[in-house]
Parts: C-alpha cells; sequence; structure tokens
C-alpha cells in the first residue's frame, strides 16, 4: 500500500476545482500522500448532496493523482474546517466520496468501533 512507503504529507486547501488541480501539479515530492480539504472548497464547486458534482470532481482529481495517494478530508468549522457542515453533510461526503485511500473524520459522523475500525488518532 503506498501508504506504508510515504514519509510526507501535504495538505491542499483550494476554493475551486480548478486551483486544486494546479496545487497537485506543483506538488513534490512525487511519492507524497496529498491530504485535500475538499471543505475548504467553496458551496458552488461542491455542493453538500450533489453525488454528481463530487463524481465529477473525483473523476478531473483521478486524472492527475492517484486515488491511493489521497487523504480525503471534509472538517466542519468546530473541528478546524472552512465551512459550516452538519455530522450529515460529513456521512453524505465519506459515504459517497469514492477517491482516496484514507478518510479523515471524526466519530461522530460514523461508529467506528462499532465497524471495527482502527483509530489512527484522537
Amino acid at each position: 500500500m503506498f501508504f506504508s512507503r510515504s514519509k510526507i504529507c501535504v495538505s491542499l486547501a483550494a476554493q475551486s476545482c480548478d486551483e486544486l488541480l494546479e496545487m497537485i501539479g506543483r506538488v513534490r515530492p512525487a511519492d507524497a500522500i496529498i491530504e485535500i480539504r475538499f471543505d475548504a472548497l467553496l458551496e458552488r464547486e461542491l455542493p453538500v448532496g450533489d453525488t454528481s458534482a463530487l463524481r465529477r470532481l473525483t473523476e478531473r482529481l483521478a486524472e492527475k493523482i492517484p486515488s491511493d495517494r489521497i487523504l480525503a478530508t471534509f472538517r466542519p468549522k468546530s473541528e478546524g474546517g472552512c465551512r459550516d457542515l452538519t455530522a450529515g453533510d460529513r456521512r453524505w461526503f465519506h459515504e459517497n466520496l469514492k477517491f482516496g485511500a484514507i478518510h479523515d473524520f471524526e466519530e461522530d459522523v460514523f461508529s467506528i468501533r462499532a465497524q471495527g475500525a482502527t483509530i489512527i488518532s484522537k
């Protein structure tokens, strides 16, 4: 798995899809893990509940970078994010995002202990 080999994580927060794609193209070294702060995208770029918009975005991202290099984050303002997001908004995002090797979410979104998941950090 890619994550076991990489030692560097680069966090990207862009307001638009085009800006995000441009930032991805500048990431060095080529073996870095890329955290995409999806919560930084403006609402018009990624409307909560618009599964088609999320799919289009991830298709564009997949043209630029392999999915196994992605750490996907969709954090609310109360957790240091950029948008006002409910637990339901974040649940929708993580359930519908079919891109990224690791998803970063808080336990209020999913009962990860019940699913037998490993907690990396609190």
